[in-house]
Parts: structure tokens; C-alpha cells; sequence
């Protein structure tokens, strides 16, 4: 079952396909949840534009069936921080956290080799080829980011040439390019000059 507030914006082949019941309401309402048998479910998604009404919504679904799984879509990733802390949802998700990867894929120049969802936090295994000379500790040293293997030679030393495969959070991936492999960053906006476009 779905509920939507404006009717004009279902789409009315796709609701037709799924046999999805609609319900015609705000879904931040008391009103409108006691009508949809909550106790039920067997979860609730939360997934509107609005972190305000998707949070108000769990908090009242919650409220009327505390067993209930229920899934926040949040853009802001403290208040999903917050929520998971304070409300025992535990299913708060930043929509903003969550692309992050593909950011990082954009930033490098490829995609991760895995996603790895921790908490409220993305991490990305990236794979980078080093131009400078440097070392483990020293790309380690106050970095979000951990060196998994060097190569050839999986030692502390890093080579211009070495494949690199590091694992770490979007803005420790891009402080340890920036000390050992700095041409990962320029790409982007290379390729975005040369089509006359302004890298964000």
C-alpha cells in the first residue's frame, strides 16, 4: 500500500501493473496512518522529499506499532546520525551518503571496487596508480583512508607506477590522492574543460 499526497502525481499506468492500493493522504499524519492496519505491516518506508514529514511519519508509525521495521529516507546525513542514536530506528539512510560512491567513481576516474556501508558511513575500496614517492604511515597519518595493498611488493613503500588498492571514506580517499597521486583529482575537471563545462 502507498500513500501519496497529491494525486495528480501518481502515475497511474504504474500503480495500474502493480495492483498498488493508494491512499490519498499525508502520510506525516496520525490520521492517515491509523487507516493503514499498521499492525500488520511488515514495514514502513518513509521516502518522501521531505526529511521532516519522512521523520514525523516514523516517529508516529513507531509509536502505534513498535515492532514495526521502518526505513527513513533522510538527505541530511547528521540527522540520520541523530535519528539512528536517539530513536532506536535503526534504519535512518542519507540519501547524500549513500550516492557518495558515485561521486567517487566520477572524482577518479572509475568505479569503487566495493561499497561498504558502515553505519552512516560509506567506505570505497579504490584501486590508484601512485606519481610520487612516499610511504604507508605517511598517507595514513590523519587520513580517513587505509592503504590495503601495495604493489608489486606489498610493503611500507610506495613507488611512482605502484597500483595502490586503499579503502576509505569520499573525503579520506581524496586527502590520500592528493599526497601520493594528485593527477586522480585533476581528470575530472580536464575532462570537463576541454567540454567547456565548470567542474563543481
Amino acid at each position: 500500500m502507498a500513500v501519496e499526497r497529491d494525486e495528480d502525481a501518481l502515475d497511474a499506468a504504474f500503480v495500474k501493473r502493480l495492483r498498488l492500493p493508494v491512499v490519498i493522504g499525508d502520510i506525516a499524519s496520525g490520521t492517515t496512518l491509523d487507516g493503514l492496519r499498521l499492525g500488520s505491516a511488515r514495514a514502513l518506508l518513509a521516502v518522501t522529499k521531505d526529511d521532516m514529514a519522512n521523520l514525523q511519519c516514523a516517529l508516529l508509525a513507531q509509536a502505534r506499532a513498535p515492532a514495526l521495521r521502518v526505513v527513513l529516507r533522510l538527505f541530511d546525513p547528521d540527522l540520520a546520525a541523530r535519528v539512528e542514536r536517539t530513536t532506536g530506528i535503526y534504519l535512518s539512510r542519507s540519501v547524500a551518503a549513500l550516492a557518495a560512491p558515485a561521486f567517487v567513481a566520477a572524482i577518479f576516474g572509475r568505479r569503487p571496487e566495493a561499497v561498504l556501508p558502515i553505519g552512516t558511513e560509506v567506505l570505497q575500496i579504490v584501486d590508484l596508480r601512485a606519481e610520487k614517492e612516499s610511504d604507508v604511515r605517511t598517507l595514513e597519518h590523519r587520513c580517513q583512508a587505509r592503504v590495503l595493498a601495495v604493489g608489486p611488493i606489498a610493503d611500507l613503500a610506495v613507488s611512482p607506477g605502484d597500483e595502490m588498492r586503499v579503502v576509505g571514506t569520499n573525503r579520506g580517499l581524496m586527502e590520500l590522492a592528493r599526497q601520493v597521486a594528485p593527477s586522480a583529482l585533476t581528470a575530472r575537471s580536464d575532462v570537463n574543460e576541454h567540454r567547456g563545462e565548470t567542474a563543481p
